[in-house]
């Protein structure tokens, strides 16, 4: 997927955010006004501020929970997801708000697929509980989403590796029994 394939909502959160782009397009054209859009990913990261709980991706949030019980956390061989740590994607918003682009789609994620064999491995790491396993099945091809369009007029978006381990680590920590 790229910043211009057709929106395709897999659900009612995704169908609000379609029309949301929709009706921004609308009021924009009709009132003369710049506008644009920025679709995120997963986004991850520590809190917004002190105290605040750390979000995480539903996926992540259930291996914890598995983990803690000491179950298996399976996986589908080379299956993963993009992310973006919450600092990029602050930053992209700014890059956006500064650039003379008008009526554009940007993606936000960051290029890499980080496997979720890595995201369990980290998970049970940081629980110190659980195991990994890969199933055995064919190998999983992900979604990837192109940035280049992105990265083209709002600049380099870097791994989000760290910030996905920082937020797994904390989310353990403030869900601990």
């Amino acid at each position: 997927m790229d910043a211009y394939d057709a929106l395709r909502s897999a659900d009612y959160y995704g169908a609000t955010k379609a029309s949301g782009e929709a009706f921004l397009s609308a009021v924009c054209c009709q009132r003369a006004m710049r506008g644009n859009v920025l679709r995120p990913g997963a986004v991850v990261g520590a809190a917004g501020f002190p105290g605040a709980p750390v979000r995480i991706d539903r996926r992540i949030a259930g291996m914890i929970d598995a983990a803690r019980r000491g179950e298996t956390l399976r996986v589908a061989p080379g299956d993963g997801r993009q992310f973006i740590a919450a600092g990029d994607l602050a930053r992209l918003y700014v890059a956006l708000l500064a650039s003379g682009c008008n009526h554009e789609r940007f993606v936000a994620v960051a290029p890499e697929v980080i496997p979720w064999e890595e995201v369990a491995d980290t998970v049970v790491a940081a629980v110190g509980a659980g195991r990994v396993e890969v199933d055995g099945g064919d190998a999983v091809t992900p979604a990837v989403f192109d940035v280049g369009h992105t990265e083209r007029h709002l600049g380099a978006i870097p791994s989000a590796r760290a910030a996905l381990r920082e937020a797994i680590r904390l989310r353990c920590d403030e869900t601990a029994p």
